[in-house]
């Protein structure tokens, strides 16, 4: 798989950069982090997955995400809907040659800014590997 070159909007989150990097613009305002699994295979992290990444695979965090009740919608009638949202998830891609890049906003004032990271420089081991599925394709 050939990654696709990426240059950051303001708005970009590591899912919307991920989806970017593997080509996938159309899936940008499809895919969150409530639905990802329906368009992505799903394989736990292990030490022997790990040896067998692939580039374009995604990396998800999810041990640390709960799930938060916020205002996320405002309808014609100016009336504010609430929706359950999972808040905590990290997403990053596999670039190959055991490096990964993601897109952060621990800058202050957040905006995104990218990463390059060895994988095995990492704090927390991702819990997931996520593979395209290409019956939605």
């Amino acid at each position: 798989m050939s990654l696709h070159k990426v240059v950051l909007y303001k708005t970009d989150t590591c899912l919307t950069y991920v989806l970017r990097r593997l080509g996938k613009i159309e899936l940008i305002n499809l895919v969150n982090y409530e639905n990802i699994h329906d368009y992505f295979e799903s394989y736990q992290f292990t030490e022997k997955r790990k040896n067998k990444l692939e580039i374009g695979d995604i990396l998800i965090w999810q041990r640390d995400s709960k799930l938060f009740d916020m205002p996320w919608e405002i309808d014609e009638n100016g009336k504010i809907i609430w929706h359950r949202k999972i808040i905590g998830s990290h997403v990053a891609i596999y670039e190959g040659d055991e490096m990964i890049s993601d897109t952060t906003r621990l800058i202050t004032p957040p905006h995104p800014n990218l990463r390059l990271r060895k994988l095995n420089q990492l704090y927390k081991m991702p819990d997931y590997i996520l593979k395209f599925n290409t019956d939605k394709d």
